[in-house]
C-alpha cells in the first residue's frame, strides 16, 4: 500500500524478482516435490515482506523486499539455541562520544542479504514459497533451505556466530604490527575492539545484527575490514556513519556530533489517527515547546475515561524508542509507561502532549564533543548523577541516574524508573537508587577497562543530593533504621568500601539527575536540558561548575 501510494509498483516488481533470484543464486532453496518431503511437520511458511527504507531525514532510499519465515510455527525440534547479542544503548552511546577524540574516525558497513550467506546446520528443513515465487512455475513452490533466511527462530544466533568467528580470527596489520585482531567481550556481546602491542585500543566495532559501526584511530583498518567481510559475504555498502540503527549522525566539527532522530520524530503517531483530537486543545503552542505545564502533578489515570490500550501502548512503544536521544521527557514517560494495562483519557492526554512536543523539536538531538576533563592519570573517566523521590501514597520510589565522560559532559546513558520495592523514607529511597547506580556504573567502568582499555585507577564518582542515604552508604555499619532493608541493596556499600566507588553530595539545584525523577518546569526545565543534550546557549555551560562535598568516614576494614 505504501510503495503504491508513493508510486513504487514498478520497483517494487524488480524488487521482489531481485530477492527470488537472491534465493537461487546463493544456493538458499534447492526446489523439491511436496511428496519427496519426508517428515511434513518440518516445513515452514514463508512470505515476502517489504519495507521502504529511509535516510535518517525522511528522504526514501529505496526498497528492500525479503523472503520472511514464518518462524511462530516452526517445530521446535528444528532448532536449539536462539538468542544473538547486539550492541546495547549504553555502549552504543558510549563508543559514539569516545569517536569525538582527535583522530578517531567513524565508517559503517551493512552486509547485504546477510542471513542467506550463513548455511543451514539442519539440512532437512524445508519451505513452502511464497506464491510471488511459484505463481508462474509451480514446481518451486517447495524447497529444502540450504541456507538461513529471516524469520526462523535460528536465524539471528546463526548469523552473529559465523560474524564473530570471522571477526576475531581474521588478520589486520596496521604500522609494524601484522597480527592485529578482534577480540569479543563478555560484557556485552554485540562490541568488538582491537588493541596494539603497546596494550592501547585501535579500534572498536558495534555490531547490531547485520549493521556494523566501527570507530578507528588507525589507518587502514576499515579496508582491510571492508574486504575481509566481502571475501566471506560478497556485497556490502559502506559509508562515513553518518546513520546507524536510525540514529543520524551529524558531524559538527573535527571531535563534536550531534545524534538525532528527526525523520522518526516527524513521524510520531502516524498510525494513530489523532489528529481530531488535537483539535480541541486549546493551548497546543504550548504543548509545542513543553512536554507538560508547570502545574503538572504525578497524579494518574483520574479520569473515567478509559482508551484503546492497544492504540496506548503503540504510542508509549514509539516514544519509548524516541527518548534515546531525547532524554529530557524520561520521568513523565516513565510514569506513563506504569499505566499500560488500564489508561485513561488523562494519561493519552499527556501521551499526546509528549508527541506534539517532539514533533515540535524533532531537529535537536544530543551533542557529544571530545571528553575535555580527565583523572589525575591523563586519562578518560566516568562520572555519573544519582537521585531519587518517593511517592507518598504509594511510597514506591522513583530514580533517575545519568552516566557520562567528565564531569560536565552530557550523559551517554541516562535511567529514569521506578524502583521495584516500597520504601520507608526518602533516604532509603535514595540508597535504592544509589545501589542502582552503583551496578550501573560498575559495569560501564569495566567496559572502560576491559573493552576500551582505559584502566580506572580511581574511584568513580556518584553524585546525590541526599546527605543521610551517602552517610549510611559510609558508615562503618548498617543503623536500626536500615536492618530490614534487603542485603542485595548494599552493593553500594561493598563498592565504597572497596574503594571502587566514591559518594558526593551536591546541592539539589545543582544535580542533573534531579530532572529525571520529577516534572521541573520553566527555566528549570530548560536548564536540565540544554545540560542533558549539550545544546549550549545560555542554559548549556560547557563547565557548570558546582561543589561536590566529600563525607567520608573511617574505611571499613
Amino acid at each position: 500500500k505504501e510503495a503504491e501510494n508513493l508510486r513504487m509498483l514498478d520497483e517494487l516488481e524488480i524488487a521482489i524478482n531481485n530477492e527470488i533470484k537472491n534465493l537461487e543464486d546463493n544456493n538458499v532453496v534447492e526446489y523439491i516435490s511436496y511428496d519427496d518431503i519426508p517428515d511434513k511437520s518440518k516445513i515452514i511458511r514463508t512470505f515476502m515482506f517489504g519495507v521502504i527504507k529511509r535516510n535518517p531525514d525522511g528522504t526514501v532510499k529505496g526498497l528492500k523486499i525479503r523472503c520472511v519465515a514464518n518462524g511462530a510455527n516452526q517445530h521446535n525440534s528444528t532448532y536449539s539455541k536462539t538468542a544473538s547479542p547486539v550492541i546495547s544503548r549504553q555502549l552504543l552511546f558510549m563508543l559514539l562520544h569516545w569517536s569525538c577524540q582527535p583522530g578517531w574516525k567513524r565508517f559503517s558497513f551493512d552486509i547485504s542479504a546477510a542471513f542467506c550467506k550463513v548455511e543451514m546446520k539442519d539440512r532437512d528443513l524445508y519451505a513452502e514459497l511464497d506464491h510471488h515465487v511459484w505463481k508462474n512455475h509451480p514446481w518451486k513452490r517447495f524447497a529444502r533451505l540450504g541456507r538461513v533466511i529471516y524469520g526462523l527462530k535460528q536465524a539471528a544466533r546463526e548469523f552473529f556466530l559465523v560474524l564473530r568467528e570471522l571477526l576475531c580470527n581474521a588478520n589486520f596489520t596496521h604500522n609494524d604490527e601484522t597480527m592485529l585482531k578482534f577480540e569479543g567481550s563478555n560484557y556485552d556481546g554485540g562490541i568488538y575492539s582491537m588493541v596494539n602491542s603497546n596494550g592501547e585500543v585501535i579500534a572498536l566495532l558495534a555490531c547490531h545484527v547485520d549493521d556494523i559501526l566501527g570507530v578507528s584511530m588507525a589507518e587502514g583498518i576499515r579496508q582491510q575490514l571492508a574486504e575481509v567481510l566481502m571475501d566471506r559475504f560478497g556485497k556490502i555498502t559502506e559509508d562515513d556513519a553518518t546513520n546507524f540503527c536510525g540514529l543520524m549522525i551529524e558531524d559538527i566539527n573535527d571531535t563534536t556530533i550531534k545524534i538525532s532522530q528527526p525523520a522518526y520524530l516527524e513521524q510520531l503517531g502516524s498510525t494513530l489517527n489523532w489528529d481530531e483530537e488535537l483539535k480541541d486543545v486549546t493551548n497546543i503552542n504550548n504543548w509545542k515547546i513543553m512536554p507538560w505545564d508547570s502545574n503538572s502533578t504525578l497524579e494518574f489515570g483520574l479520569s473515567e475515561i478509559k482508551v484503546s490500550i492497544k492504540k496506548y501502548q503503540t504510542a508509549i512503544g514509539e516514544l519509548l524508542y524516541a527518548v534515546q536521544t531525547r532524554p529530557e521527557i524520561n520521568p513523565m514517560l516513565a510514569y506513563l509507561s506504569s499505566k499500560q494495562t488500564d489508561p485513561r483519557h488523562d494519561d493519552w492526554q499527556k501521551v499526546l502532549r509528549l508527541m506534539v512536543y517532539l514533533k515540535n523539536t524533532c531537529t535537536e538531538g544530543i551533542i557529544f564533543s571530545a571528553p575535555q576533563l580527565y583523572d589525575a592519570t591523563g586519562k578518560p573517566f566516568i562520572h555519573a548523577t544519582c537521585d531519587s523521590s518517593i511517592k507518598l501514597n504509594t511510597r514506591y520510589g522513583h530514580t533517575g541516574i545519568t552516566v557520562g565522560f567528565g564531569y560536565n559532559n552530557p550523559p551517554f546513558t541516562t535511567v529514569s524508573k521506578r524502583q521495584q520495592l516500597i520504601t520507608n523514607s526518602s533516604a532509603e529511597a535514595e540508597m535504592v537508587g544509589f545501589n542502582m547506580a552503583s551496578a550501573l556504573v560498575v559495569w560501564l567502568r569495566n567496559c572502560l577497562t576491559f573493552i576500551f582499555r582505559v584502566k580506572a585507577e580511581e574511584p568513580t564518582i556518584i553524585e546525590g543530593d541526599c546527605l543521610s542515604a551517602i552517610k549510611a552508604i559510609q558508615k562503618e555499619a548498617i543503623t536500626n533504621n536500615l536492618k530490614h532493608v534487603h542485603p542485595k541493596e548494599f552493593y553500594c556499600r561493598m563498592m565504597f568500601q572497596d574503594g571502587i566507588l566514591k559518594f558526593g553530595h551536591v546541592n539539589t539545584n545543582e544535580l542533573l539527575a534531579d530532572t529525571l525523577t520529577k516534572l521541573l518546569d520553566g527555566v528549570k526545565f530548560r536548564i536540565y536540558k540544554a545540560r542533558l543534550l549539550n545544546s549550549g546557549g545560555d542554559y548549556g555551560q560547557v563547565n557548570y561548575k558546582r561543589k561536590i562535598d566529600f563525607h567520608i568516614s573511617e574505611t571499613v576494614i
